[in-house]
């Protein structure tokens, strides 16, 4: 499905997936999705998400907190 939008839409693999598990990861990185978010939502984290993530957030409001902060860096 990744692969499908990013051809659909003809965009380049350079945007961010955020997920909560391990095959959300992978699938990120089979899509060739450099930026690729792992959150905890309670459920348990496995090596092999981590092994497949670019970064760890303990909640979505984190991770949207740290991307904000980088885009007005760039401002």
């Amino acid at each position: 499905m990744l692969l499908e939008i990013i051809s659909e839409y003809n965009c380049a693999a350079n945007f961010t997936m955020i997920g909560d598990s391990a095959s959300d990861m992978i699938a990120a990185y089979c899509a060739n999705i450099t930026n690729r978010i792992l959150v905890r939502t309670g459920k348990c984290i496995t090596d092999e998400a981590i092994r497949f993530c670019t970064a760890v957030f303990d909640s979505l409001d984190e991770a949207a907190d740290y991307y904000l902060e980088k885009i007005y860096e760039k401002i």
